[in-house]
């Protein structure tokens, strides 16, 4: 078998299961990330003598400081930290691929629009990855505007989706509707955790830990249902011709 027709045989098994590898990103990512929470050791933003990990009160990205705020090393929960986002970043490639080939067949413009909203979305969970992987503690500048830029692209992402896909008979109905609830919630995210400051007191650090919270669990639940959408248009072959989008 000749390399080409092996990678179109990779192609074509990930495209494929692609919700399955999203799922299993999912899953993975609520186990290692709680699990990692769990082995912090303490501290926060605004108080380094707390203890352990507080949920409306520590940032996602505390989980991946090679020491945390209270001085002591972090290296566990540093490690599944990377681990996980590193995981789930490559789990959303091929489903984001799988994503596009859903969109109703259309014009240039669409297969554009189509390309952009899948490859905004890749970009997401890459820079995510980079985020995880370069830690606060160490580089925080670095790790900010990956942290940043994660959720600038993946807004536009989902707005285009939930354009190319409304209306749409084919698509399952919840689908636009979610995409488009997803964008508002991430808007107003970034909207409020920008108003907030760069304070370091109790008021602020909640706020800005309690609206990343929201946003990253609001995506995973998104992500579901957008997930489902892909699966009930494969199982019923119901999928349109591709639009343009990359495959995988």
């Amino acid at each position: 078998m000749s390399v080409i027709a092996l990678v179109e045989k990779a192609q074509n098994w990930l495209l494929s299961h692609a919700v399955g590898i999203l799922v299993f990103g999912g899953i993975q990512y609520l186990v290692l990330s709680t699990v990692a929470m769990a082995l912090y050791p303490g501290g926060t933003k605004y108080d380094p003598a707390t203890t352990g990990y507080l949920f409306w009160n520590n940032m996602l990205s505390d989980m991946g400081r090679t020491v945390a705020h209270n001085g002591e090393p972090n290296t566990a929960s540093c490690a599944l930290f990377i681990t996980t986002m590193c995981i789930i970043a490559a789990c959303l490639v091929p489903f984001f691929a799988s994503l596009s080939k859903e969109v109703p067949a259309g014009d240039a413009r669409t297969r554009r629009l189509s390309l952009i909203a899948e490859l905004l979305g890749i970009g997401t969970g890459v820079l995510l990855a980079l985020a995880a992987a370069f830690p606060q503690d160490l580089h925080p500048q670095l790790h900010l505007r990956f942290a940043q830029f994660a959720f600038v692209v993946l807004a536009p992402s989902s707005l285009i989706y939930g354009w190319l896909f409304r209306g749409d008979a084919v698509f399952p109905r919840p689908c636009a509707q979610t995409f488009f609830t997803f964008s508002i919630v991430l808007l107003a995210g970034i909207i409020v955790t920008i108003a907030s400051g760069s304070g370091s007191d109790v008021v602020t650090v909640t706020v800005q830990a309690t609206t990343q919270k929201i946003m990253v669990y609001a995506w995973n639940a998104c992500l579901y249902i957008e997930g489902w959408s892909v699966w009930r248009c494969q199982r019923r072959g119901d999928g349109y011709p591709a639009t343009g989008g990359s495959s995988a």
